[in-house]
């Protein structure tokens, strides 16, 4: 059992890029129509937001922009939520006055641009972005961009799953995936169970390699990972339950059935309680 290590994705995203330019690539102009599991954005919206998402952090952490303005204050996490989905869905809006060739070259630029901004970083440095699913108000940057990959990661699943494609589901992918979400943990256990001692919660995920991490609660609950024998709660599922219980794409109540959990049961299913996703 240790402290788990930083998490390093940069070079997973020319990849990822280039496995959804590789599916867009052969899409019919109805296919890029299709509904996905968004409430409310097809296929070609998904696209416009992933190319809005990387332009915006080019900008912001490349060339210095400042972020545009709002009508509210943005002081609390409600804020940043409206304040997020209002650029998120101007940006959509506007970008349904593009093609999808338009949008493929805009992919092939940032494939090329957000590399090459990702490895400038210094990873131990002050992220532009904190973590607020793991509670940070400040973050590492190494920790931002893992929270990054999650979020392109999950969008490039909701169109395959949209266009009946094969899920980017091998460990390569779903490994540092799932590492990155696990973060999480530590600050939903302390916000349910801030007076507990003395308890561990072990989970493992049965079908990945070092698909295993700790939380354990002395003074406050840490992470760690690797094997645990003598836990007060162990949670077991398999890595598509796993992705899909932390990002919701699936319900508290099909989790549950989808998960064993021993010893004890409250404790363990505190873990269907992290939501690394805004919906």
């Amino acid at each position: 059992m240790k402290k788990p290590d930083k998490i390093e994705v940069r070079h997973l995203f020319p990849d990822l890029y280039s496995e959804l330019i590789e599916v867009l690539q052969k899409l019919s102009a109805d296919e890029w129509n299709y509904p996905t599991s968004s409430s409310k954005w097809s296929v070609k919206d998904i696209v416009a937001h992933l190319i809005d998402t990387d332009l915006r952090r080019i900008s912001f952490q490349r060339d210095h922009l400042t972020p545009p303005t709002y009508n509210k204050q943005i002081d609390d996490f409600k804020n940043i939520v409206e304040y997020l989905n209002y650029l998120n869905n101007t940006w959509v809006d506007a970008a349904k006055r593009l093609s999808q060739g338009v949008l493929i070259d805009l992919l092939n630029y940032i494939k090329i641009e957000m590399p090459k901004l990702l490895n400038s970083l210094d990873m131990e440095s002050k992220a532009l972005f904190a973590v607020w699913w793991a509670g940070e108000d400040e973050s590492k940057c190494w920790f931002d961009i893992a929270r990054e990959y999650t979020e392109k990661w999950y969008h490039h699943q909701q169109i395959r799953a949209a266009l009946g494609k094969p899920l980017l589901v091998e460990q390569k992918w779903i490994h540092p995936l799932i590492d990155t979400f696990v973060r999480g943990l530590p600050n939903i256990y302390q916000k349910v169970y801030p007076d507990k001692n003395n308890v561990s919660v072990l989970l493992e995920v049965e079908d990945i390699l070092e698909g295993k991490w700790i939380l354990k609660k002395n003074n406050s609950w840490e992470l760690f990972v690797g094997e645990e024998l003598d836990y007060t709660s162990k949670v077991v599922m398999n890595a598509d339950t796993t992705w899909r219980m932390f990002t919701k794409n699936i319900s508290k109540e099909a989790a549950k059935k989808r998960i064993s959990i021993y010893g004890d049961i409250e404790l363990g299913q505190v873990i269907l309680e992290l939501t690394t996703v805004i919906k």
